[in-house]
């Protein structure tokens, strides 16, 4: 077991604490195996408990298997609780567009959809690039230099590395020409145009999602993972009375390709006031030997100036090598066994 009793202890404690922090908004800090999505349960049910209505709540993560995951871990703590199940779960896309819907600010001739990666790639990038003569390397970078002004108001934020050679104005012109006329044909959207075209529509006055779909209280999982525009998306929500339960961890943000940073949930406390802080220290999946190995490298000094010795995965020639440094940065490393039992075979196994 990874945690000794009077461990245990002080972890169910300090997610009750954060579950059942009264505060206008709260944040907690949560590493992997922290208990993180427990705590979301029980701040659900804690809200119900305390006179909530089941369809003013909603929850969201970043991906849709996340999403599903969630609403499934909250229909079940529900059900165990004898609460009702109508808490709303899903995407931080699927709470726009079902705002926009709503409020009848979607000018497509249907009810459109969000494309799939696949999609994007096989028929928007594809039929774009047919369009305007670019190859698929070059339509898919001009097609994401748009989703990264889209989604943080800039055509190269930080986390992006720019194409070689740089996107031009005459491309960003060809592609502004090619995408209204073509989501409209197909009632499609991408997207990274989704929740900036909310936001757009909360700033100018014409739009409340708050008050359109009735929500007190928004629990976002994997606060991370959000960028620019979802943050806007969801600060927005709380200065319209939202009640904001922020989780995540505040040391990675594994879709940094989609433009997305740690900033969000690091600044929450000075972004918003009356804001109950919580964190979630004790592991229940690893021991504190394994953490402490799989820590120290990350906090290895280095002389001023240096680069950082983590190690970077970065071709498979270079894996076993980074691998081997790990293996001999951490104290903790015991010496490889010379073979160890194969449990399909039923013989060892040379190490």
């Amino acid at each position: 077991m990874a945690l000794d009793p009077a461990q245990l202890a002080e972890a169910t404690a300090a997610q009750k604490a954060a579950a059942q922090d009264p505060s206008p908004h709260v944040r907690v800090i949560a590493g992997p195996g922290t208990g993180k999505s427990q705590t979301i349960e029980q701040r659900v049910c804690w809200l119900l408990d305390q006179g909530a209505d089941a369809g003013r709540i909603v929850a969201v993560s970043f991906t849709r298997a996340a999403a599903e995951d969630l609403g499934a871990r909250i229909r079940h703590a529900c059900l165990f609780g004898g609460h009702p199940s109508g808490v709303a779960t899903g995407t931080l896309h699927s709470l726009a567009l079902r705002a926009l819907r709503a409020a009848n600010r979607l000018s497509y001739p249907a009810d459109p959809v969000v494309l799939h990666r696949w999609e994007q790639v096989n028929i928007f990038d594809a039929e774009f690039g047919k369009v305007a003569g670019h190859r698929k390397v070059r339509r898919e970078q001009i097609r994401r230099d748009h989703e990264a002004f889209w989604q943080t108001g800039e055509h190269l934020p930080p986390q992006v590395v720019p194409p070689d050679p740089p996107i031009t104005e005459n491309e960003r012109t060809s592609f502004r020409a090619f995408h209204r006329p073509r989501t409209q044909l197909y009632s499609c959207v991408l997207p990274g145009e989704i929740v900036r075209l909310c936001v757009r529509e909360m700033a100018a006055g014409l739009l409340d999602p708050a008050a359109l779909l009735g929500i007190d209280h928004l629990i976002v999982d994997e606060f991370q993972d959000l960028n620019a525009m979802d943050l806007a998306f969801v600060h927005g929500m709380a200065d319209r009375g939202v009640q904001l339960f922020a989780a995540g961890d505040d040391d990675q943000s594994l879709y940094s390709f989609r433009f997305a940073t740690p900033a969000g949930i690091q600044e929450f406390t000075s972004r918003r006031t009356d804001v109950g802080d919580h964190s979630l220290t004790h592991c229940f999946r690893c021991t504190p030997r394994v953490l402490g190995a799989a820590q120290q490298p990350s906090t290895t000094p280095t002389m001023a100036g240096s680069r950082s010795p983590r190690p970077r995965c970065t071709g498979r020639r270079r894996r076993p090598s980074e691998a081997g440094w790990v293996a001999g940065a951490s104290p903790t490393t015991e010496p490889r066994p010379k073979a160890w039992p194969d449990p399909a075979l039923g013989s060892p196994r040379r190490a």
